[in-house]
């Protein structure tokens, strides 16, 4: 356990004895450390986090408050990151009900709920189910962010990965170009994102006959990861 992690345990802890398990603020620590495990791929102690956190907030609020949604798909990411695709599509499905039935605003948040669950149909050859929800979650994120944020370039790209394995390779093309120009303009040329974006197109290039180009973007590609 990491020093990060051991701190929010004890953090979790003092909460517990101080306002008792039940408090909210003990939930929304036990969220904390599960993040915290997810990012340092921990997925089954994250998963116990979201577990308890979910249980104290279903002792205060409706199914429907979103904060409940938001701990499904925390969960849904600690199944996923485990291999367990049939519970991770289970808690990825009560966070999108959730946003549905009871109409809360379609916001950045969900659209990395959509992007998720589209990922998770993607593995499964999910195609149809996967671009729906892609479409989605890049019509969210144009409408709530600002035109070149980062995140619209992610959108654009898992898209654009999509078509590439459906053999769409014009429509790929033209949405890797498009990622690439909002990921330079915010990271400049040499970021790790650049280089995965520009392996993505290297693959449509090569899928289209162009080899010669393909060879080109794949050399700027290991420039980019060796430098």
């Amino acid at each position: 356990m990491s020093l990060e992690q051991t701190a929010l345990k004890n953090h979790v802890q003092r909460l517990v004895e101080a306002l008792g398990p039940e408090h909210l603020a003990v939930a929304d620590a036990w969220v904390k450390l599960g993040l915290s495990h997810l990012e340092n791929g921990s997925a089954h102690d994250a998963e116990h986090c979201f577990q308890n956190a979910l249980a104290v907030r279903l002792l205060s609020v409706d199914e429907g408050d979103e904060t409940i949604a938001h701990i499904h798909y925390y969960l849904g990411r600690s199944y996923y990151e485990r291999g367990d695709f049939r519970a991770a599509e289970g808690s990825y499905q009560v966070c999108l009900d959730i946003y549905d039935k009871e109409c809360h605003p379609e916001d950045a948040f969900l659209a990395s709920v959509l992007d998720s669950f589209a990922s998770l149909n993607h593995d499964r050859d999910r195609f149809e189910m996967a671009e729906s929800l892609l479409k989605r979650s890049l019509f969210i994120r144009l409408c709530v962010l600002e035109p070149f944020d980062p995140d619209i370039a992610e959108s654009l790209n898992h898209l654009g990965w999509l078509y590439s394995q459906k053999g769409e390779f014009g429509r790929a093309e033209n949405l890797f170009l498009c990622a690439l120009d909002i990921w330079i303009t915010n990271f400049g040329m040499e970021h790790a994102t650049i280089a995965m974006c520009l392996e993505n197109y290297a693959f449509v290039l090569e899928k289209t006959g162009r080899r010669t180009a393909a060879c080109r973007v794949l050399s700027r590609v290991d420039s980019i990861r060796s430098s």
